[in-house]
């Protein structure tokens, strides 16, 4: 009910891939949830749904931008019907 707040201990996680991520507000939040609980993730690769509705990819790609710059120790990959579309890293 209230998992956006909760801690769950991921401290060994350093790579995550997510698939299907459709742009809605819930997704988001579960990549700040990932994002605050595992100090050592050094990649997250995020793979848009093919067919978004609630935001275009575009917004979508704004959006991990957005998030990245809170977490400059993650490289950041977003993938948009299996081609790379961005990269968001701040050691590039």
């Amino acid at each position: 009910k209230n998992w956006r707040s909760q801690s769950i201990s991921m401290v060994h996680l350093e790579e995550v891939e997510i698939k299907g991520l459709k742009g809605e507000d819930h997704d988001f939040d579960v990549l700040k949830l990932i994002l605050r609980c595992a100090p050592s993730l050094r990649r997250m690769t995020v793979e848009l749904e093919t067919g978004i509705k609630s935001l275009g990819h575009g917004d979508c790609t704004k959006e991990i931008n957005s998030i990245s710059l809170e977490y400059p120790s993650v490289d950041f990959h977003v993938y948009h019907q299996g081609n790379q579309q961005h990269v968001f890293s701040s050691r590039s």
